[in-house]
């Protein structure tokens, strides 16, 4: 979450970064005299549109804005941890991990089993 004040105009490629593949940006605005935030998104290619949907005018006020946000950052995390870029290493890992747990704990054959479980 980038939270922008300024003028200049933001590119994810001034972002450099294996692990991060979603930004929002949040730009906080006055519209007669109350607070509002406009919020921008962008993601890496590779990985899908989250929901929900940004309406016509992604602007909100205060008490609008944190249950949009929490929910859109929540499925865009779900949407980048599914692309291919993240899926294929994290199921290495959990592949791995796995078979280490196996290692770790072999499962008892059940003839060892019954003559250990006594009477």
């Amino acid at each position: 979450i980038v939270f922008y004040e300024g003028k200049t105009p933001i590119s994810p490629e001034t972002f450099v970064s294996n692990f991060n593949h979603v930004f929002v940006i949040v730009e906080p605005l006055m519209i007669q005299g109350k607070r509002y935030y406009r919020l921008h998104m962008c993601r890496k290619q590779g990985v899908a549109p989250s929901r929900p949907k940004f309406p016509k005018n992604p602007t909100f006020a205060k008490n609008q804005l944190k249950p949009f946000l929490l929910t859109k950052l929540i499925n865009a995390e779900r949407c980048a941890m599914s692309a291919s870029q993240f899926r294929r290493p994290n199921e290495k890992v959990r592949s791995e991990l796995f078979a280490d747990l196996q290692q770790q704990f072999p499962k008892k054959s059940r003839s060892r089993q019954s003559s250990s479980d006594g009477p």
